[in-house]
């Protein structure tokens, strides 16, 4: 009986050991699935994250563009109404000149006729005066 007993020792000894063994083996397999699931959750966080900083950079990347845009053209926009005014004082100084030139030319005229109207009255009375004078002599004579 004591072999009996010994192999129901033995027996129940390495049932336990298996028991043992299959309680090691299930352990360590949920330890890895347990290890590879926050693996998997980790590499899912990475790729969110990565996802989230391009779009971050290429939000990044837009605003800085169009703040360029935006200084470029409030540039271009400052040249160009610095050259319209440019422009418009030319012109004004340009009109000035010539009104100026045309009161002027005016101003000759009035002259001209004013001197032609003098030589002329003053023709006329040389011309009266000469007459005159040529009957006088006539008269005289």
């Amino acid at each position: 009986m004591t072999r009996q007993l010994q192999k129901q020792s033995n027996s129940w000894t390495e049932k336990q050991n298996v028991h043992r063994e299959r309680e090691a083996d299930r352990s360590l397999r949920e330890r890895q699935l347990r290890q590879a699931r926050i693996e998997n959750e980790m590499q899912e966080f990475e790729a969110k994250s990565a996802v989230k900083r391009q779009l971050r950079e290429q939000a990044r990347v837009e605003r800085d563009r169009t703040m360029e845009e935006a200084t470029v053209r409030a540039q271009t926009e400052k040249k160009l109404a610095a050259e319209a005014r440019r422009q418009e004082e030319r012109l004004a100084a340009e009109l000035e000149r010539a009104q100026h030139e045309k009161l002027r030319d005016t101003k000759m005229r009035q002259r001209i006729r004013f001197e032609n109207f003098i030589i002329l009255t003053f023709t006329e009375n040389l011309f009266l005066f000469l007459f005159s004078e040529k009957r006088t002599s006539n008269y005289v004579n």
